[in-house]
């Protein structure tokens, strides 16, 4: 089945499917992220808080959750809810990229900081124990 899906009204920079593949989320220049339906292509819910564009989303592993990466942070937010569980600030940088780990408790994030960190992120605690400066491996 085919939907136009219209509310944002403003250039789309992200998009991903739960996976289960019952929602998809866009995230554009109006620094809102929508929850979308898509057997019937309705709006299930909007999330707000960022400033500035969002670039990326990713959904966890187990549907749970999903994180948005925008031009002021990355934020962790509850699918089902709509609560938004954690903030993840990087000082003077944007955040590009989002990626969850496997087992879900951990976010790796990109930015664009001087030395284009990537940045592992313990969910449960929301603090940074891994950080890579240039070309990263983790």
């Amino acid at each position: 089945m085919q939907h136009r899906l219209e509310a944002h009204h403003v250039r789309l920079s992200a998009i991903c499917f739960s996976p289960d593949g019952e929602v998809l989320l866009t995230g554009g220049y109006d620094s809102v992220v929508r929850a979308w339906n898509t057997e019937t292509g309705e709006e299930i819910r909007s999330f707000s808080g960022h400033i500035g564009a969002i670039s990326d989303l990713a959904c966890s592993a187990d549907g749970q959750m999903f994180a948005s990466a925008g031009d002021d942070t990355a934020r962790l937010w509850s699918l089902s809810t709509g609560e938004l569980l954690r903030t993840l600030t990087v000082p003077g940088a944007s955040v590009t990229r989002v990626v969850f780990a496997p087992n879900t408790n951990q976010l790796v994030t990109s930015d664009t900081s001087l030395t284009n960190n990537v940045r592992v992120w313990d969910l449960t605690t929301g603090n940074q124990f891994q950080r890579r400066g240039g070309l990263a491996r983790l």
